[in-house]
């Protein structure tokens, strides 16, 4: 059995990096359609989250999300400022497309990153309910199990859904 996933877990080999890698290897129609099966929430590293931004505005605007043009488009609209920062974003865009799965995996690190977060949200879910568990009235218990409920259940619908518009790869 593998090791529970993190909610912090954000390795270079994460379903959530491998993800990002495989939209900036992807042509315009391929990034549109993964891109549509990941909401920026389910990002936990912060520069993903901002490169996936940046990409889905290359999208809307036609443009595939290419780590040049992913680049470019971050430093002309002030998503990143400063040496320090343009630095960084520079190198993680370089070190994602270098570890790139090839772009016709899209859909499958999709899965993956929609399934790591679905996994990653039960175990914070299960970390309040072990925090609360000693501690909380009965009446904070049935609240905090209403709450939890209600949001894994949602989260659990959106990333579970089938996809409607997927082109089968050859």
């Amino acid at each position: 059995m593998s090791p529970a996933p993190s909610p912090n877990s954000t390795g270079l080999d994460s379903p959530e990096t491998l993800f990002v890698a495989a939209v900036l290897t992807s042509d315009l129609g391929d990034a549109q359609q993964a891109l549509a099966l990941v909401d920026d929430a389910d990002l936990t590293d912060h520069r993903l989250r901002q490169i996936v931004q940046v990409a889905r505005t290359l999208v809307a605007d036609g443009v595939a999300p290419h780590p040049v043009a992913v680049f470019g488009r971050a430093r002309s609209t002030g998503v990143v400022t400063g040496a320090a920062e343009v630095h960084d974003l520079q190198e993680r865009v370089a070190d994602l497309y270098l570890r790139s799965p090839i772009p016709a995996a899209w859909g499958f690190w999709a899965h993956e990153l929609r399934e790591y977060v679905l996994r990653c949200r039960f175990h914070e879910a299960a970390d309040r309910f072990h925090q609360a568990a000693d501690g909380e009235s009965l009446e904070s218990l049935r609240e905090l199990v209403d709450r939890e409920h209600i949001s894994l259940r949602l989260l659990l619908d959106r990333l579970t859904q089938a996809p409607t518009s997927l082109r089968a790869v050859p």
